[in-house]
């Protein structure tokens, strides 16, 4: 029997994708929408907020700890007040080491209790305040940073160099990288199969710019939200596609949520790929293709 064409989760895997990043359900779209807008707060028009958070639901290895999160919910209102609650998404270990915090304490001390409640909320805050200022020390840190780096900006500028043919028959690839609330944008040729060689040559330049010593004092932790295409078609630059190992999977994008959040994230992605590019290359042009959503 001939087989078919491959789907999307074998080319995912053939790309590198993680095997426990598997496509969301609606069921998990719906636990990470109450994660999202009810305990955390946040808007569906807040790009860095909700880049962030669908990486949280896209890795396997953080998926349980936004369940958890709702599934808890009450316990997690009564022990993270509201303005701390944005600090989940500071980095993205934050989420499972709060969990840890709190059931830890729960095995050693009951789920009921003064002391177990009082240890918790110390433990919880105390870690919380740590995070703050680490989030903090980072963002001033990299505050001149820019956010394509030397390397990558030639090998843009090279490409809009390029004569309206022969931009036709070169593509580059683009990732989204969060460090804090800094963001970087990674070019790589469409031919380069590595899209997570774009973190090891971030890591590479932050050391060149601050010494191996200086970042093990920070918290260093990458959210690789996303990716796509920059090609040029119809006289025009589009920003398009999708990374195979960083963009999440929906097993049914029809759904209702799902349809929502794929849609919100494409739209959110490239409207960040393009503030980018639109600050680097003030004079150039760059349109967001017609996109469809990540089933």
């Amino acid at each position: 029997m001939h087989p078919g064409p491959p789907t999307t989760e074998m080319l995912a895997v053939t790309e590198g994708r993680c095997p426990l990043d598997t496509p969301l359900t609606e069921e998990e779209m719906n636990i990470f929408d109450t994660f999202y807008r009810d305990f955390l707060g946040k808007r569906m028009e807040d790009k860095l907020s909700l880049l962030k958070g669908m990486l949280l639901v896209r890795r396997g290895d953080l998926r349980p700890y936004v369940r958890y999160t709702v599934l808890f919910q009450g316990r997690y209102e009564d022990l993270i007040p509201v303005k701390q609650r944005d600090l989940l998404l500071s980095f993205p270990s934050v989420n499972k080491e709060v969990y840890n915090l709190i059931f830890s304490c729960a095995q050693n001390y009951g789920m009921a209790g003064q002391t177990a409640v009082l240890l918790t909320q110390d433990q919880v805050g105390e870690h919380l305040d740590r995070t703050e200022m680490f989030r903090i020390d980072l963002d001033s840190m990299l505050i001149n940073v820019p956010s394509i780096i030397p390397e990558h900006k030639q090998v843009l500028e090279e490409f809009f160099s390029l004569s309206e043919s022969e931009k036709f028959e070169k593509t580059l690839k683009f990732t989204l990288v969060m460090m804090a609330d800094h963001v970087l944008l990674g070019i790589l040729p469409s031919a380069d199969k590595g899209s997570t060689t774009t973190i090891g040559q971030f890591r590479e330049y932050l050391e060149r710019q601050f010494g191996t010593a200086k970042l093990e004092e920070n918290i260093i932790e990458f959210f690789a939200v996303g990716g796509g295409y920059i090609r040029g078609e119809d006289n025009k630059i589009l920003l398009g596609g999708r990374s195979l190992i960083f963009d999440p999977l929906f097993a049914d994008s029809t759904k209702p949520l799902s349809q929502l959040y794929s849609a919100q994230f494409s739209q959110l992605k490239f409207q960040l790929a393009q503030q980018i590019i639109r600050a680097e290359f003030p004079t150039q042009e760059v349109e967001i293709a017609n996109v469809k959503p990540n089933a």
